[in-house]
């Protein structure tokens, strides 16, 4: 039978080039403190950085909320295509999606390099690679171009594995058995007719039989949810870190180094920091610009936009977040001892794609009583949201209306999301 795979990656931040190989990140602490500059190094439990004028800061790592990337300056306008514009080049393979095991349900992307009996070579679009069991993995998704939150509904077989594949006519197939192997390009698989072997591009899914009781065992280093180069999402520990390399803990991987480069944005997790992405709501209500409840075509998704895509705010790959759709209005119970939200509301970037110009406007109440807004359109920022003096609060409710015009294109999100509890 088929092991399993457990994903686990983190991810941070770096876009801009102030120096060679280095990368501008943005660093908050729990205080409201904010410092911008490269990264140096991770010691003695705080993060040191670089500002671009040359000197230094340091936040602790107990205090930290979250890090992510500095856009770099616009690109200069494209000179005039030539007269005779170059053979476009060939468009590199669609890349794999895997799902792992475990309480997180994380995400790694890359490519099947290999692979056999007993597990899969992976190779991450972020540029590590390594060998995972089959008892780890939970699915591959070779179709990750189509939305990942319908995939996860594909069901799986049981005590067996299922394999779901196209039919040339569009529709869907799925046979039961065990995978031998994912290697070559191609899925091997035992079932009822016996040995078969399918190419990739033909699966949409494997969902492999499940392996047991997730392992919960905490992992070393300091604890964070992360988005990787190429669209990883994973939690996992955070190790060591400097101006050129990230080191992490992982379920996968008990020591996974990366290029610093390859880190997005991360948000720290762990004692005091709850991310709101992890909260169930115990109110929502969703409701289209025409038509009632039972029309919404775009519901809300936790770590995903309501399209099922992951999330991308401003430009920026997000490491966690809610994706909502206006009108739509979220009720929470806050933690006990929590003191204070730190949220980014904006369109995602996936508008941009849209004929429609989205436009929406952000509340935040607590406890009934408004305590943030902002309104934004196509094209403004996401706007940062910071609540203090939230000791004693009970209920967080978080509402996005469509700005006062329709709803189209007003596909919205609650990015970096973290309620912060304890002692100051």
């Amino acid at each position: 039978m088929l092991p399993r795979l457990p994903l686990a990656l983190a991810l941070l931040g770096a876009a801009a080039l102030p120096a060679a190989g280095q990368s501008l990140v943005r660093v908050e602490a729990a205080d409201g403190q904010v410092h911008t500059g490269t990264l140096q190094a991770l010691r003695d439990g705080r993060l040191l950085l670089a500002s671009p004028d040359g000197a230094e800061s340091s936040v602790a790592v107990s205090d930290l909320v979250l890090l992510h990337e500095v856009l770099p300056p616009p690109a200069p306008k494209a000179p005039e295509a030539p007269l005779i514009a170059p053979e476009p080049a060939a468009p590199p393979p669609a890349d794999d999606l895997l799902l792992l095991t475990g309480l997180s349900a994380d995400r790694l992307v890359g490519r099947v390099v290999g692979g056999d009996s007993d597990g899969v070579q992976f190779q991450l679009a972020a540029g590590a690679a390594f060998t995972v069991s089959y008892d780890r993995i939970a699915r591959l998704l070779p179709a990750a171009r189509l939305p990942v939150d319908r995939l996860l509904l594909l069901a799986g077989g049981g005590a067996d594995d299922r394999l779901w594949r196209t039919r040339p006519d569009g529709g869907l197939d799925s046979l039961t058995g065990v995978v031998d192997r994912v290697a070559d390009g191609h899925v091997v698989f035992e079932g009822a007719l016996g040995h078969q072997e399918f190419p990739l591009a033909d699966v949409v899914a494997v969902v492999l039989a499940d392996a047991g009781p997730a392992d919960d065992t905490p992992l070393p280093g300091v604890p964070v949810t992360a988005r990787l180069a190429g669209g990883s999402r994973v939690h996992a520990g955070l190790l060591e870190l400097d101006a050129t390399h990230v080191v992490l803990a992982t379920r996968f991987a008990p020591r996974l180094e990366l290029p610093t480069s390859a880190l997005l944005a991360l948000v720290r997790r762990g004692p005091g920091r709850v991310l709101l992405a992890d909260l169930a709501p115990v109110e929502v209500e969703e409701h289209p610009g025409d038509g009632g409840p039972a029309d919404v075509l775009f519901p809300w998704r936790a770590d995903l936009s309501v399209t099922g895509r992951l999330l991308s705010v401003d430009g920026l790959p997000r490491a966690t977040g809610l994706g909502v759709h206006a009108d739509s209005r979220l009720v929470f119970e806050l933690p006990p001892a929590c003191r204070a939200l730190r949220v980014t509301a904006g369109l995602c970037d996936e508008v941009r794609e849209l004929p429609a110009v989205g436009s929406v406007e952000f509340r935040v109440l607590v406890d009934g009583q408004q305590r943030a807004t902002a309104r934004v359109t196509e094209g403004d920022p996401a706007a940062e949201l910071r609540l203090d003096g939230l000791a004693g609060a009970r209920r967080l409710e978080l509402q996005v209306t469509d700005g006062g015009d329709d709803d189209a294109g007003d596909r919205a999100a609650w990015v970096d999301g973290v309620v912060i509890c304890g002692e100051t």
